[in-house]
């Protein structure tokens, strides 16, 4: 891709530096599992709820999402290990639909106007 003055454009990755994780007992991860009725897309949004402190989430609201964008920045590389990671734990198989699904959960948190706690 060109810009109108002849230059290149390089696409840049904007990512949140790592943070430190709220530690989540394997008891909570099954508890959040049941809420979530088994689907990959709700249990990762509650993940990363309950592992970000509550005042990053509500100084991230409506400036991040799961992999950046034009307007966004990307979840610590950290965070979003942990959450694939938790996924991979807990799910035997998890489809493109799946990950699509946990993009979309994870990003909704950061739209809405008030990021809840559990």
């Amino acid at each position: 891709m060109v810009t109108t003055n002849g230059a290149p454009v390089v696409a840049m990755e904007f990512v949140l530096e790592d943070i430190s994780l709220l530690r989540v007992t394997w008891e909570a991860r099954e508890g959040l599992l049941l809420q979530c009725g088994f689907h990959p897309g709700p249990y990762a949004a509650c993940l990363c709820v309950v592992m970000v402190p509550p005042p990053l989430m509500a100084q991230w609201h409506r400036q991040v999402s799961l992999t950046g964008s034009w307007i966004t920045v990307a979840l610590p590389r950290n965070l979003r290990k942990r959450i694939a990671q938790g996924l991979d734990e807990t799910f035997e198989e998890i489809t493109e639909a799946d990950y699509r699904d946990v993009r979309e959960h994870i990003n909704i948190l950061f739209r809405i106007e008030a990021c809840i706690q559990p």
